[in-house]
């Protein structure tokens, strides 16, 4: 009887962890809407339309980038 009930436990134990590696994540808020969403459908055209970078760069110049003046300017702008 415990060897049947050590067999079934792995059994019930080794089906899920077979499949570990299908499973995905999806961390993004688009995930909690449905396809059909209208309001999902419009976010994407805006996407479409005006782009999806998730960077932004920015240049400064200054001809002394550790004056005082230079530093204060930058830390506003951060």
């Amino acid at each position: 009887m415990r060897i049947l009930s050590a067999v079934i436990l792995i059994a019930i134990v080794a089906i899920p962890i077979s499949n570990v590696h299908n499973l995905k994540r999806d961390g993004s808020i688009e995930a909690f809407l449905k396809n059909e969403d209208p309001a999902l459908l419009a976010y994407n055209e805006f996407r479409h339309q005006f782009g999806q970078d998730g960077e932004i760069i920015v240049a400064v110049h200054s001809n002394n980038i550790f004056s005082t003046s230079f530093l204060k300017q930058l830390h506003r702008l951060q």
